[in-house]
């Protein structure tokens, strides 16, 4: 595995723990209204911190401009369907985490 997909990966990781807890977090409404506020306030004590909190940016960033790279690296080398769906995944989520993160 090359550097920079070690890298992307790596940030990928950090990424699905926190979307992990963001997820959670909204799955916490069906319970009710105060318990999925009471858990935000909860999360929030932790995402919220300025060390987390940078590291998750970077690793946005990160997973954006790797993700970019790869997309032009091996667009036009995925032959399967497969390979296609995660390279086109792949732009779809650099372009979600730049509207979502910008918001």
């Amino acid at each position: 595995m090359n550097t920079i997909r070690k890298i992307h990966f790596t940030s990928g990781i950090i990424l699905s723990i926190f979307i992990g807890a963001h997820l959670f977090n909204h799955l916490f409404s069906v319970i009710g209204a105060t318990e999925h506020i009471e858990m935000m306030n909860l999360l929030r004590h932790v995402y919220r911190n300025i060390f987390v909190e940078t590291i998750l940016l970077l690793a946005v960033l990160t997973q954006i401009i790797s993700g970019l790279n790869l997309f032009a690296l091996h667009r036009k080398a995925a032959i399967s369907g497969f390979d296609k769906l995660h390279i086109w995944t792949g732009l779809y989520l650099a372009i979600f985490f730049t509207i979502h993160v910008g918001a």
